[in-house]
């Protein structure tokens, strides 16, 4: 369903679409004349949908909620549309991730044709992804596997996808730093947004990464303040442990 609202919250109008199948909404940006929504499509219809085909989709409709274009990923791998951005000129960057850890950059025209396409990684994990005023892309991502996994890779890539900069924040299996967001400031600053792990500890906090417009690291903030009490055990001889940050 797409509800369209005004800056009272009155509702303008509601649409949906049942023509084109369910699809699980991930991210959705608009411009003046369309909204774009990416996120994931299933096998089968409503309540018969099958959950291990999954399959990245994008829907694009007018300022009316009308219908425009959309498309589907048609791989064997189960794959997610997860992030998308808009550029100056109407064009439509995606984000692709597989369940395998591959993590694929597109770019499409205002009419739907691919203008480029990037394979950013092939052992990725929450991989986060933003634009600035120069429609420069920045991905963010965790290595999975290798002598760098746990690791947190920042790449700038240009309005053509070609590779600015990479920046590798080293991790560990142990400690691996997972990026949430990225955050682009008007000069080109770049903040990595996100949380480090202590799988030791079953402890997480935090995590701020800063860099400069050339991809120089400024610094680095670690809230050490909060706990993953879903996974850290109490004592089963001590009833009032309440492991740490009041979970029951």
């Amino acid at each position: 369903m797409l509800v369209k609202y005004n800056y009272d919250l009155d509702k303008i109008w509601e649409k949906v679409d049942w023509e084109h199948g369910d699809i699980y909404v991930i991210d959705m940006k608009s411009d003046e004349s369309r909204v774009y929504i990416s996120g994931v499509c299933f096998k089968g219809e409503h309540f018969d949908r099958d959950w291990e085909e999954q399959k990245a989709c994008l829907r694009i409709y007018d300022k009316n909620g009308n219908y425009i274009m959309g498309f589907k990923e048609d791989s064997e791998d189960s794959s997610a549309a997860k992030r998308i951005e808009l550029d100056s000129q109407g064009n439509l960057v995606v984000l692709i991730y597989y369940e395998n850890g591959l993590a694929i950059l597109e770019k499409f025209s205002h009419s739907g044709d691919s203008l480029w396409s990037k394979t950013i990684a092939s052992n990725s994990l929450n991989v986060a992804m933003s634009s600035d005023l120069d429609d420069s892309i920045y991905i963010a991502y965790t290595v999975t596997d290798g002598e760098e996994a746990g690791s947190l890779v920042t790449i700038k890539y240009d309005q053509n996808g070609n590779a600015q900069w990479v920046r590798t924040k080293e991790g560990s299996y142990e400690n691996p730093l997972l990026p949430s967001f990225i955050q682009i400031s008007d000069d080109g600053e770049v903040f990595v947004i996100g949380t480090f792990f202590d799988l030791s500890e079953y402890h997480h906090d935090a995590m701020i990464l800063k860099y400069d417009a050339n991809g120089n690291e400024q610094w680095e903030i670690v809230h050490d303040v909060i706990e993953n009490c879903y996974y850290k055990d109490k004592d089963e001889d001590d009833e009032e442990d309440s492991c740490g940050c009041g979970c029951s």
